[in-house]
């Protein structure tokens, strides 16, 4: 029999069946209840959840009353990862194991078998909220050290205690955001001394040193944290409250993303460039596959100013380079004209960022279509490539009328 963590993941993935229009990607807040919708033009939402070292993630997507969506939830790493986790119910999953350090994670929101319709989603963290050791000079190297997690806006409460001649005090307390301070005043009696008023502005992983004196026997340190996350806080992403998309991701198989404007018709949208190395290259064709692609340079030499792009009788452009760095990799070429049976146009590709291997990690491109006279930029970026050769990126598309709008894309 399958697992249920299998049967989820079958589920999800078969809601991701090319071609698919970019998926709705926000950060989302423990305690914050979210309204979406699962349609047509966002069958898959994702959501973004810090939870900190030894908290654990609960995520409900409890039934509504008017909705006929059968929900499906995945709780993903960054890498698009399973993430280990126990299906409390149909529409809820808690995490089996909680991170050792402050760690970020994808919640996928879906509809099982083709369902659309509205959904609340509702992310819980329970932290660890008792932090405690106790020891001799030299039982720790440093001695006296708490790494602990927390949400933000918590209170933390420092109690120390020790047995010896000389107090035993803090050396450092520190934050995401750096020192963290308190302005109330420290109770001390004897040899134990509590400070409240420590807030914690940001989630994540916080340290405190002790002080120790070399007349100290015994030392305790406990960290207590109080607060709440987010109660009542109620975010509407419905369609009436959100922006439509306008891109979609082409059902063609591609190393780098390959992205079409919706409503216009070839040139850059049937054959999708990039630089890659030293010369620009096809991502990918659209339409019925051409013979293969062959690129000729203009010039003799290793750095050539012009390239022609054949694909074929119909697919091509005349490419021309404008710069390069000081490794010959192309950072800026224009393609004029791009021809495909669909219509032709020009393009220009600048700004590129590389990785190590000189892969682009990111680049402006601005798409002239002849049909209709319209100029759309993409800039892409945050080009993750992850195991098993699948990758997810970022499309900002500013469209003919100078508006802008973010799309986030999955990898499946």
């Amino acid at each position: 029999m399958r697992s249920t963590r299998a049967l989820l993941v079958a589920a999800l993935l078969g809601t991701l069946a090319l071609p698919a229009v970019a998926l709705e990607r926000h950060t989302v807040l423990p305690g914050e209840r979210v309204l979406g919708t699962v349609n047509d033009d966002a069958p898959v939402h994702e959501y973004l959840i810090a939870v900190p070292r030894s908290g654990v993630l609960t995520v409900a997507l409890p039934r509504q009353k008017t909705s006929v969506l059968q929900g499906s939830l995945g709780l993903f790493s960054l890498a698009y990862r399973v993430e280990p986790a126990l299906q409390i119910a149909a529409r809820k999953i808690q995490q089996r194991t909680p991170p050792t350090a402050t760690t970020q994670y994808r919640v996928v929101v879906a509809g099982a078998n083709g369902s659309q319709g509205d959904y609340a989603l509702v992310p819980k963290i329970t932290p660890q909220t008792l932090w405690k050791i106790r020891g001799k000079v030299t039982d720790l190297n440093p001695p006296g050290r708490i790494v602990f997690g927390a949400l933000a806006g918590y209170e933390a409460q420092l109690t120390v205690s020790w047995k010896g001649a000389d107090p035993v005090t803090i050396g450092s307390f520190t934050g995401p955001g750096g020192d963290v301070t308190s302005s109330a005043e420290p109770k001390q009696k004897g040899s134990t001394w509590k400070q409240k008023g420590y807030t914690l502005s940001e989630v994540g992983d916080y340290t405190v040193v002790l002080d120790i004196p070399p007349s100290a026997k015994r030392w305790a340190l406990t960290v207590k944290l109080k607060g709440s996350a987010n109660a009542g806080l109620e975010t509407d992403r419905r369609p009436e409250h959100a922006t439509p998309p306008g891109l979609a991701l082409a059902a063609t198989p591609a190393l780098l993303p390959f992205v079409t404007v919706v409503g216009e018709s070839g040139a850059a949208n049937d054959i999708v460039l990039t630089s890659q190395g030293t010369a620009p290259i096809a991502i990918g064709i659209a339409g019925p596959p051409p013979d293969p692609c062959t690129l000729t340079p203009l010039q003799a030499g290793p750095t050539p100013t012009g390239y022609a792009l054949a694909c074929g009788e119909d697919y091509g452009a005349t490419l021309a380079v404008a710069a390069r760095d000081a490794s010959r990799r192309v950072l800026d070429f224009s393609a004029d004209p791009v021809f495909t049976p669909a219509g032709s146009g020009t393009a220009a590709y600048s700004d590129f960022v590389f990785d190590g291997s000189g892969r682009p990690l990111g680049w402006t491109e601005v798409r002239t279509f002849e049909a209709t006279g319209h100029e759309h930029t993409l800039v892409i970026s945050d080009i993750q490539r992850l195991s098993g050769g699948i990758f997810t990126y970022t499309v900002l598309h500013t469209d003919p009328d100078g508006v802008t709008r973010r799309y986030d894309f999955l990898p499946f």
